[in-house]
């Protein structure tokens, strides 16, 4: 992990091209320009409510804001969420997030970004419930294949300890489910048969 003063220095980096503090973060921001970044697909709720039954609405809303998150197309600059991503500096205490935008830095206090989310302060912690103590790289369940208790409610029954896992063999409700997330909130690229997001 790269400490805040490394990160962002007091003083910029001279040798930096305009916009970034470090030759770090405008490696970064390099490297993200050769990804390409695919225009949002979206996906509304009465469309899913339509093709997965009545059933499915209730996932896709116990959690406010997640239907229009899917629903909702969102206009960005590339070069900004290039940026942004570049900079991006997370507090370890998860107390705010630091990042630049056009070239001038911000703090965004994790109060204030529950505020403008409308989502309230909760002891869960997602990231431990995800990677637990593993350490870096971090992957969810820190590469443990869940139990077939943990998914066998996502998957076509009979489901057991060698069965495949593949998404052809998920639930109708699942497969839905997982399309409607990979197609419009999780970049689209690559390894098309996992299903570590669900």
């Amino acid at each position: 992990m790269v400490d805040f003063e490394v990160w962002f220095p007091a003083e910029r980096d001279p040798r930096a091209s305009e916009g970034f503090y470090t030759l770090l973060q405008e490696d970064f921001y390099t490297a993200y320009q050769r990804m390409a970044i695919r225009d949002q697909r979206v996906c509304t709720l009465d469309a899913i409510v339509a093709a997965g039954g009545e059933a499915i609405q209730a996932m896709l809303t116990y959690l406010p804001g997640l239907a229009d998150l899917l629903g909702h197309l969102g206009h960005y600059v590339e070069s900004r969420v290039r940026e942004f991503y570049a900079s991006l500096w997370i507090d370890p205490g998860h107390r705010y997030i630091h990042f630049t935008f056009r070239g001038i830095d911000h703090r965004l206090q994790s109060g204030r970004a529950r505020e403008l989310l409308g989502v309230t302060e909760s002891d869960t912690c997602l990231h431990y419930l995800f990677f637990g103590d593993s350490d870096p790289p971090r992957r969810p369940h820190a590469g443990v294949v869940p139990s077939v208790d943990d998914v066998r409610c996502i998957f076509r029954q009979p489901f057991g300890e060698c069965s495949s896992r593949l998404p052809r063999d998920l639930t109708p409700t699942a497969h839905l489910l997982n399309d409607v997330v990979r197609r419009t909130l999780l970049p689209r690229m690559g390894y098309r048969e996992g299903l570590t997001h669900m």
